[in-house]
């Protein structure tokens, strides 16, 4: 159903967007997963809230987000950003103004070689698409009931030419909540699938070596 070619296969780290196909829901819980994806013991990962809502550090983090959060802060005067768990969270409104904040966090978090997964809305998905440097695909979150938003929005990656996935059912509730932690393991049995983070994320996912999935392979629907 997507392009095969997924860019996070580069030397660069990859920049994946997620979002929601018309009134779905599970947008938040899969973006965060697919950060937790991308964050092991030797590296953090961002993941970018361009919705508005504003993360608070967690209890437990790792070294590595809090070290990356702290240069965020300082770097960038952005004092939404917050390690939870093994993962970054970095909050912002896109509907306040552009989207210097969001391209320097990257830099930023690029500079530390860690991957970004931005959460974004789907009425913004091409307007982000268009501002971000270096996007490498799309995660669209989609409900079987709402198969003509499905289609519309992915017409429109194909004709962008952005590689992108399709996840057909939301993620467990227990998923959901360890990833908003930053602490969802990335082979958890209700969570994202291993194949479609590593297909999103590449040599970036924390699986890719036991998973080794290739570019050709044909795609499984409904992932979960």
């Amino acid at each position: 159903m997507g392009k095969r070619q997924i860019a996070g296969f580069r030397d660069e780290p990859p920049v994946v967007l997620v979002t929601e196909a018309g009134l779905a829901e599970g947008a938040p819980g899969a973006a965060a997963a697919l950060a937790c994806a991308a964050a092991g013991r030797t590296r953090t990962s961002l993941l970018i809230d361009l919705c508005g809502r504003t993360p608070r550090r967690a209890l437990l983090t790792s070294s590595l987000a809090d070290e990356l959060a702290g240069s965020l802060r300082k770097q960038i005067a952005c004092g939404q950003a917050a390690a939870r768990g093994r993962v970054c969270f970095l909050g912002m409104d896109v509907t306040v103004g552009p989207l210097e904040t969001a391209v320097a966090a990257i830099a930023v978090a690029h500079l530390r070689r860690n991957a970004v997964v931005v959460l974004v809305e789907g009425a913004y998905l091409c307007d982000v698409i268009d501002d971000l440097p270096s996007v490498t695909g799309v995660l669209l979150q989609a409900d079987p009931r709402e198969e003509a938003e499905t289609a519309k929005a992915i017409k429109g990656l194909r004709e962008r030419g952005t590689p992108f996935e399709v996840l057909t059912h939301r993620l467990g509730w227990e998923a959901e909540r360890r990833a908003s932690y930053g602490s969802l393991p990335p082979d958890a049995p209700d969570g994202l699938s291993p194949a479609l983070a590593c297909r999103l994320l590449g040599s970036w996912s924390v699986l890719e070596e036991r998973t080794a999935v290739g570019l050709g392979e044909p795609r499984q629907k409904g992932m979960r």
